[in-house]
């Protein structure tokens, strides 16, 4: 059965969506690392694994916020969201949902497959 065939049974087209993750700290201030410790050598922000996975900048948020609204303009419903397990990416997924006010996604499916590493931080 051919994709024309199958429209023909009533059934809807169905639309893939693929994005990249938003604005990343690292990328934007280089070697963000040290700027994100305390006096005593306090990680501020989370665990050790960001010196691989940066988060994202508030830029980077409202930027992933922006793409949901606009989603959200043109009436587009997004059934299920697949995401990589990188921090940047969930924050991502998370804000781009979070605009289209999805009720009706109860958890960001995590793909380990999508992932991949950032580069070492040096």
């Amino acid at each position: 059965m051919d994709f024309m065939q199958a429209m023909d049974d009533g059934s809807q087209p169905r639309n893939v969506f693929i994005m990249r993750h938003g604005e990343r700290i690292d990328f934007t201030f280089g070697s963000w690392v040290p700027y994100c410790f305390d006096e005593d050598g306090n990680y501020i922000h989370g665990a050790k694994a960001y010196l691989k996975d940066s988060p994202l900048t508030n830029i980077g948020i409202f930027e992933a916020s922006m793409v949901g609204e606009a989603l959200k303009e043109k009436d587009i419903t997004i059934d299920a969201a697949y995401c990589s397990p990188s921090f940047r990416c969930i924050q991502t997924c998370d804000a781009v949902l979070r605009a289209l006010d999805t009720s009706n996604i109860s958890k960001i499916k995590i793909e380990p497959g999508l992932f991949r590493m950032a580069r070492m931080v040096s």
